[in-house]
């Protein structure tokens, strides 16, 4: 919070952040929605699925570009600029009239573009964001968490209540309007963003051959961090088992209903306190708790792991609750602590690989294990299912025992 009120570069971007997730969450919602209606829909929803998916991979090869580049302030205006055109062509082509499988391909293919410019973009100005942050990282990175679960909630619950009184084309019309904000607000710190910006060097130019040699120079530099490494991949799977308690609990619900409510009030319950915990952790990890130890809120987390084992185990809705909070505000208080110790140790000529690297892992591997989890517990039952999580839990003590930080 006091990096927000008294960083004007810092607030700036943090203000444009929230305005662009909102449209992109208002624009996703809307349009998942307005296809649900059409004989193409599975078809469409296909699409959409990998229009959001490709770009959160594709980060493996646009972060490496990212750490290349010069003249960065002027590039992110510039793609600020090309996705605010972007979408304000396509609501002159998105109607009702002639809306068909084709125009669902057309929007598609600019939304993959859009998020790809997007992420290059989030990698290339990280170094700046860093250096703008400055010593107050794990507060701000905790409020700018904490802030965006904020900012998903009111956009779900806004694209909820305009759903069915604006049209598709609206939609698209403020989603341009947010990119044409976020312009506007980098425009107005140019100066001194190209000020920090100046004291950067980027000396290599960028080849085939240069960008083979950074990326492995990159992932050097990371498994040189052992300690980080582990984080990550406990981190990772700590991501797995938060995805996957809303699917496995709809499956205990289904069997034992919680006293009077109906399994989708129950996981609607369940999805606000998710959410409300990783909001107060993400508060807390900069402010009143933030000297707790990392290796304290890790081990933490893991035996909240065990709680939502056992309460799996034996179909206690209400345990699972107080357990899935405290899990959550584990969650949020370890996100910008990984922040912090990453980017305060990786070099800034490398931080736009190994942010999109790290991205792509957390995208990736726990959405292959969820996959598989809910799969298993689909094919068989509940109570199966807990072994094998039960064993990552295990795993993830074992590594952070023998992890040496603080």
């Amino acid at each position: 919070m006091n990096a927000f009120l008294t960083n004007k570069n810092y607030r700036m971007l943090l203000i444009n952040q929230w305005v662009s997730s909102f449209g992109d969450t208002l624009f996703y919602i809307s349009f998942i929605s307005y296809v649900s209606g059409y004989k193409f829909a599975s078809l469409a929803v296909l699409c959409i699925t990998v229009s959001e998916t490709l770009p959160q991979i594709s980060q493996l090869f646009t972060g490496v570009i990212a750490d290349f580049q010069k003249n960065r302030v002027a590039k992110y205006i510039a793609i600020l600029a090309s996705k605010f055109l972007l979408y304000t062509l396509l609501t002159l082509f998105v109607t009702d009239k002639n809306f068909s499988m084709g125009m669902v391909f057309l929007i598609c293919g600019i939304n993959l573009l859009s998020d790809t410019m997007s992420y290059f973009a989030g990698a290339m100005i990280s170094p700046l964001y860093v250096r703008i942050i400055g010593d107050d990282m794990t507060d701000a990175m905790g409020f700018r968490q904490a802030t965006a679960g904020v900012v998903n909630i009111l956009s779900n619950l806004t694209g909820g209540v305009l759903i069915g009184v604006i049209s598709l084309q609206m939609f698209v019309g403020l989603n341009a309007l947010t990119f044409l904000f976020a312009l506007l607000g980098v425009v107005f710190i140019r100066t001194s963003l190209r000020d920090i910006e100046g004291q950067m060097e980027v000396s290599k130019r960028l080849t085939a051959k240069s960008f083979g040699e950074h990326f492995l120079h990159s992932m050097k530099i990371l498994a040189s961090f052992p300690a980080i490494i582990k984080l990550i991949f406990i981190a990772a799977m700590n991501q797995m088992i938060l995805s996957i308690i809303t699917p496995l609990t709809t499956l205990m619900l289904i069997h034992h209903p919680f006293i009077f409510f109906d399994t989708g009030q129950s996981i609607a319950v369940l999805s606000v306190v998710t959410f409300s915990g990783t909001i107060v952790g993400s508060f807390l990890s900069g402010g009143i708790l933030k000297n707790i130890p990392i290796k304290m809120i890790v081990y933490f987390e893991e035996i909240m792991h065990l709680c939502i084992l056992f309460s799996w185990l034996t179909n206690h809705f209400l345990l699972l609750l107080v357990v899935v909070f405290l899990c959550a505000v584990a969650v949020g208080m370890m996100g910008p602590r990984i922040f912090n110790l990453v980017f305060s140790m990786v070099p800034e000529e490398v931080m736009g690989t190994i942010q999109s690297v790290l991205g792509a892992f957390n995208v990736v591997v726990p959405g292959i294990l969820s996959m598989l989890i809910v799969a298993l517990a689909s094919a068989t039952n509940l109570k199966i299912t807990v072994l094998p999580l039960f064993i990552f839990v295990l795993t993830a003590l074992a590594i952070v025992k023998a992890m040496k930080i603080e």
